[in-house]
């Protein structure tokens, strides 16, 4: 899938498994939570476009933001 990078946001209260994040151009993107905390801008696959958003995987560490 596409690459794309997303500052991610709050964990979902019906999941919290599950963290959501915007691209650049105000994308929805939702990912496995693993270790991301909100206000991270981080790299994610697209692996799917679904009605609620795009669903993504984390691919590489965090980009700093300098």
């Amino acid at each position: 899938g596409k690459r794309m990078k997303i500052l991610t946001e709050n964990t979902l209260s019906h999941d919290e498994d599950m963290i959501a994040g915007h691209t650049d151009n105000f994308l929805m993107v939702f990912l496995p939570k693993e270790d991301l905390e909100s206000n991270q801008l981080i790299e994610v696959e697209i692996l799917k476009n679904t009605a609620e958003g795009l669903l993504g995987r984390y691919i590489k560490e965090t980009i700093p933001c300098s």
